[in-house]
């Protein structure tokens, strides 16, 4: 159906797909259309933005077990792991433990001064860090003068203090005259240059063999009694010979006649190319400073 119209032009009905409107109105549409696409790509964008930011934030975030360290004293981080992280670390945990040691040096240097060799210029710098560690402590534990800045302010304090530390220690405490009574009273832990006694290996092991390569057999140790930790388990000796296959095997450890010694729980041998083909046959002692322990079965394994 048609409408006439002043200009005496037929145009389409509402709807009809030759109606002008509705081209424009389409027109419209599709730049509706692009405006959508473009804002999708825009929100393509801030997703790859905010992708980018949570890898910014895996990078920041600490693993778990991995030690955080403030002002000297090592703190593990141990979100999601009860085990706590160990340290060899002299410095103890902790900002009162490490303020006190620091105290204690204080008083222990400037007595020994002459006869450690301590320069007066280390001693005052050490007391003046100790008072502002200890002030800078006070502060940022107080509800009153707390702030942001006084935390900022403390851990930098702790910071110098336990580096000058350090640096005094490698310096002046780590040569004689030092007693062990001197080494007690900095809070250290005095050297023990005196070898732990231990008696003859009672324990007894087995070496395992695993193929490595042409002409070379890998060798691990392996407890039958007793433990590694023991003192005595210093090292092994691997006896080992080489025999044809059709040959009768060693019928005692003492039948073998080559041997070498390793402190590793993991070794190697290489033979010969013309070893190809025979049995290696192996047991191990323990030994301590010449002291034997006892032999462990023979086992065997083919050259490859």
């Amino acid at each position: 159906m048609y409408m006439i119209v002043p200009t005496g032009k037929p145009i389409a009905e509402s709807g009809s797909q030759d109606d002008p409107t509705v081209v424009r109105n389409g027109a419209a549409v599709g730049k509706v259309n692009v405006t959508v696409g473009k804002v999708n790509v825009a929100v393509g964008k801030v997703n790859a933005a905010v992708g980018k930011a949570g890898a910014a934030v895996g990078k920041v975030n600490l693993s778990v077990g991995e030690t955080i360290s403030t002002g000297g004293a090592n703190i593990p981080n141990n979100k999601g792991n009860t085990a706590m992280t160990k340290t060899t670390d002299w410095l103890p945990p902790g900002r009162d433990a490490i303020l006190s040691m620091a105290q204690d040096w204080r008083v222990v240097a400037a007595a020994k001064a002459t006869a450690w060799n301590i320069p007066a210029d280390v001693l005052k710098i050490l007391g003046a860090l100790v008072d502002a560690a200890a002030l800078a402590l006070a502060t940022s534990r107080n509800e009153t003068t707390r702030t942001p800045v006084t935390t900022a302010q403390c851990r930098e304090a702790f910071t110098a203090l336990t580096t000058q530390m350090r640096d005094t220690k490698r310096r002046y405490f780590l040569t004689p005259p030092l007693a062990d009574s001197d080494y007690i009273a900095l809070g250290l832990k005095p050297h023990d240059n005196k070898p732990t006694p231990s008696g003859p290996p009672t324990a007894q092991v087995i070496v395992e063999t695993t193929l490595l390569g042409r002409h070379e057999l890998g060798l691990k140790i392996i407890y039958i009694t007793g433990v590694p930790t023991d003192p005595a388990n210093k090292g092994y000796r691997i006896w080992y010979t080489l025999l044809p296959q059709d040959a009768p095997p060693p019928a005692s450890p003492e039948d073998l006649h080559k041997s070498f010694y390793t402190r590793r729980h993991k070794d190697r041998i290489e033979f010969d190319f013309g070893d190809s083909g025979k049995t290696a046959y192996f047991a191990v002692q323990i030994e301590n400073d010449g002291k034997k322990g006892p032999w462990g079965p023979i086992v065997s394994a083919l050259i490859p």
